[in-house]
C-alpha cells in the first residue's frame, strides 16, 4: 500500500478536509492502490507515519512533517526510501484518472503558407503559390483542414523556429523563457532580447521551465502518456555526434516526456556527422507508440511530433533522392514499414521515396517539382498517424492540431508574413467532419489552455501553472464570442528587442526604435488576406497620432508584464482593456497654459487618458508636435 500522505505533501493538498480526505484509507477518496499500482508493497514505515499523523491534528500540516521527516529516515534505514522520492511518486503515482482526448500537436519545419490557408499578402513567397485540393496527391491536409477546424487568423508568437515551439509547448511568450529572463537581467535589457539562443526550455534557479511548468509535463501528472518525435531546437544550440543521443533523448524525456526518439535536437547543418532529413524513421517511431498499449495501457496519450521538412538546413531533394531510410541521429536503423506511409506495396523504402518523387512530377505534367516534394511526405507522415488512429479506434476521439512554426515571407520579423501561420484542428468528437471555422484572433500560446482545456485539466489540476494564452474552446460554437476575440483581442509578437502589438484590425510596432502603424482591415472591417494590397506597406503612423497613442500603451503594458528582472506577470490578457476602453469620438481639446511654462499635473490628451509633461518628455519628437502647448519648456518653445 502507498502512504496516502505523502501524495498529500507532494501535491500539496491544503489544511481542511481536502487534507483528511487524502488520508482516507478506505479508498472512499483516492483509490491509490489503482493510482499506484508500482507501489504496492506494504512498508512499515509507511503505516508509522501514517499513524503519527493521524494522532496529532489532521488539519494541521507541522505533525504531518514530523511524521514524514521521522518516516524517511527510517525508510532510508531500511532501504525502502524510493517509496518517499519525488521522482518516484511523478513517475509511478498519478492522483487522477484523464478521460481527455488523445493529443497530437504537430508543426512543420519553414513550411510555405498556401494561398489556399488564407495567408497575408506579405505572407506568400512565391505568385499563386497554391495547395493541390483537387488531384490527390495530398489528401490528408484536406482532412485536418476541411473536415476539422479552420483557424482564419491565427499567429506565432514569435516568428522564428525555437521561440515559436516554446510558446506552443509552454502557453508562454518566449521572453518567459527562464534561461532568457536570467540572460537578459544580467545584460541589464529591460525589453528582453528573444532569439533562438536565449529562448530554451530550462531550468534556471526557481523558475522550472523544464521539470513543471509545460504541456508535456501537466499532461503527464494527469494521467497522459507523453511522447515527442522530431525537431527540438529547444536545448542546444548545436547538436554532438550521434554517440551523444542518449543524452540528447534523456534531456527531452526529463521535461515531461515519458519517451521521446525519433530526435534531431537541432537543425541538421549543425549535426557533426552528416545527416538529412527522415521523416520516415521519426514517423514510425510515433506510430509505434501510439500503438504501445503494453507499455502505457489505456492511457490516452500527448505528442508532439515536428517534422524537420522542409527547413533547409537539409536538401529534401537529395534526402528523397540519394538518402537512405536507414540512415539516422540516432546511427544506422532498420528499413521501416509504416502503415499509411510505407507500405507492403513499396517492398522498401526507397521506392517509396520514388513514389514520392512521381507524385511531384505528375503534378507538373512531367517535370519535377521540388517545392511539392516535402509538402507530399508530411501529407504522407499524417496519414500514417490517421491510420494508426483509425486501425486502433480513436481517430474519433483524437485532437490533432497543425500549424506552421512560422511564416517563411517574414520569417524572424513582426510582419504579418512572418507571424500569421496556418492552423488546423481535426477533432470528430467536437468538432464533427462537415468542416467550420473560427476568424478570432489567435496565438500560439492558446493551445496551452485550449488542449488543457479540452482534456478536463483545469487550475485544481495537479502541476497547473500560469500561462499567457487562453482557451477559446467556449468561443468557437458562439458568434458573439468569435466576434469579441475577432474585433477586441489583443496580441503582442516578440523577435530580438523588437515588439508588435494588433488589437482588432490595428497594429502597432516598434522596429529598429521606429514606430509604425497599420490597419490590416478593408472598409468592411475584414482582414485583408492575398492577393489583396499589402496594408503594410503603408506606415500611418503620422495620419492617426490618435490610434498611435492608444496601441503605444498597449504594446507597453506588454512590455512592462513582460521585463526579465521582474517576477513573472500573466495578467497580459488585461492589457486589452486599455483597446477596449479606447473612445469612441475624438474629445474636446484641453485647454493651453496661459504662461510659457509646462502645465501643471495631468492634462487629458486626444484618447481621453490623462497623460503630464514627463510623458511627453520621454518621446518629444513625437509628442511635441500635438503637445507642445501644454508643455512648452518641455518642448523648448519657451
Amino acid at each position: 500500500m502507498m502512504l496516502n500522505t505523502d501524495i498529500c505533501l507532494y501535491y500539496d493538498i491544503p489544511d481542511g478536509d481536502d487534507q483528511t480526505c487524502c488520508t482516507d484509507t478506505t479508498g472512499n477518496c483516492r483509490n491509490i492502490d489503482e493510482q499506484c499500482p508500482l507501489a504496492d508493497t506494504t512498508r512499515p514505515e509507511s503505516f508509522e507515519a501514517f499513524d503519527r499523523f493521524l494522532g496529532d491534528n489532521a488539519n494541521d500540516n507541522e505533525p504531518f512533517y514530523e511524521a514524514y521527516s521521522a518516516a524517511w529516515e527510517l525508510a532510508t534505514e531500511n532501504g525502502h526510501s524510493e517509496l518517499f522520492d519525488i521522482d518516484y511518486l511523478d513517475d509511478t503515482c498519478v492522483p487522477r484518472t484523464s478521460d481527455g482526448p488523445n493529443i497530437i500537436v504537430m508543426q512543420a519545419d519553414d513550411l510555405p503558407h498556401y494561398v489556399d490557408w488564407n495567408p497575408p499578402p506579405g505572407g506568400v513567397t512565391e505568385a499563386g503559390l497554391s495547395f493541390p485540393t483537387e488531384d490527390g496527391t495530398m489528401p490528408n491536409f484536406d482532412i485536418l483542414r476541411m473536415q476539422g477546424l479552420e483557424m482564419k487568423q491565427a499567429y506565432t508568437a514569435s516568428a522564428k523556429c525555437g521561440t515559436s515551439r516554446y510558446s506552443t509547448i509552454t502557453g508562454r511568450y518566449p521572453s518567459r523563457s527562464a534561461n532568457s529572463r536570467v540572460f537578459n537581467t544580467n545584460a541589464g535589457n529591460l525589453v528582453s532580447e528573444v532569439t533562438i539562443p536565449t529562448t530554451k526550455l530550462n531550468d534556471v534557479g526557481t523558475e522550472k521551465d523544464c521539470s513543471e511548468d509545460n504541456l508535456a509535463r501537466i499532461f503527464q501528472r494527469n494521467s497522459y502518456r507523453t511522447g515527442f518525435f522530431g525537431k527540438w531546437h529547444l536545448h542546444r544550440t548545436e547538436d554532438p555526434s550521434p554517440d551523444n543521443y542518449a543524452n540528447s533523448k534523456s534531456e527531452i524525456e526529463e521535461c515531461g516526456f515519458d519517451y521521446a526518439d525519433g530526435i534531431y535536437v537541432e537543425n541538421l547543418m549543425t549535426f557533426v556527422e552528416e545527416t538529412n532529413h527522415n521523416l520516415e524513421w521519426m514517423t514510425g517511431l510515433a506510430v509505434d507508440f501510439i500503438n504501445d498499449d503494453v507499455t502505457y495501457g489505456d492511457k490516452p496519450f500527448f505528442m508532439y511530433f515536428n517534422p524537420t521538412v522542409p527547413h533547409s538546413s537539409g536538401d529534401v531533394e537529395d534526402a528523397i533522392r540519394n538518402g537512405s531510410c536507414r540512415d539516422t541521429p540516432n546511427g544506422d536503423q532498420e528499413e521501416p514499414f509504416i502503415k499509411g506511409m510505407v507500405d507492403a506495396d513499396d517492398e522498401n523504402c526507397s521506392n517509396y521515396r520514388q513514389s514520392v518523387m512521381d507524385r511531384a512530377t505528375l503534378r507538373s505534367s512531367g517535370s519535377l517539382l521540388s517545392k511539392d516534394l516535402g509538402l507530399i511526405w508530411i501529407d504522407d507522415a499524417i496519414g500514417a498517424l490517421l491510420t494508426a488512429l483509425e486501425d486502433k479506434g480513436e481517430l474519433s476521439n483524437t485532437l490533432f492540431l497543425f500549424q506552421l512554426d512560422h511564416g517563411v515571407g517574414g520569417k524572424g520579423s513582426l510582419y504579418e508574413g512572418g507571424n500569421r501561420i496556418a492552423q488546423f484542428i481535426h477533432y470528430p468528437d467536437a468538432f464533427g467532419q462537415s468542416g467550420m471555422t473560427f476568424d478570432g484572433l489567435v496565438s500560439t500560446i492558446d493551445i496551452g489552455p485550449t488542449l488543457l482545456d479540452y482534456a478536463g485539466i483545469d487550475s485544481s489540476s495537479p502541476g497547473y501553472y500560469e500561462m499567457d494564452g487562453i482557451s477559446w474552446k467556449s468561443a468557437i460554437f458562439d458568434s458573439e464570442e468569435e466576434e469579441t476575440w475577432r474585433t477586441e483581442r489583443c496580441l503582442l509578437f516578440e523577435f530580438d528587442n523588437e515588439r508588435a502589438v494588433r488589437c482588432g484590425c490595428e497594429k502597432y510596432a516598434e522596429i529598429g526604435f521606429s514606430p509604425f502603424y497599420f490597419d490590416l482591415c478593408d472598409s468592411a472591417n475584414e482582414y485583408i488576406n492575398y492577393p489583396g494590397d499589402d496594408p503594410e506597406d503603408e506606415n500611418l503612423e503620422d495620419s492617426f497620432p490618435d490610434r498611435v497613442i492608444v496601441m503605444e500603451d498597449v504594446l507597453y503594458c506588454f512590455e512592462g508584464k513582460t521585463m526579465p528582472h521582474l517576477d513573472r506577470d500573466f495578467t497580459v490578457n488585461e492589457c486589452k482593456d486599455l483597446y477596449s476602453a479606447r473612445p469612441t469620438s475624438p474629445p474636446s481639446p484641453p485647454t493651453p497654459s496661459p504662461v510659457c511654462e509646462d502645465t501643471h499635473g495631468a492634462f487629458e490628451i486626444d484618447n481621453g487618458t490623462m497623460k503630464d509633461c514627463v510623458w511627453v518628455g520621454n518621446r518629444p519628437v513625437r509628442r511635441c508636435g500635438n503637445y507642445a502647448d501644454f508643455c512648452p519648456q518641455t518642448c523648448g518653445e519657451c
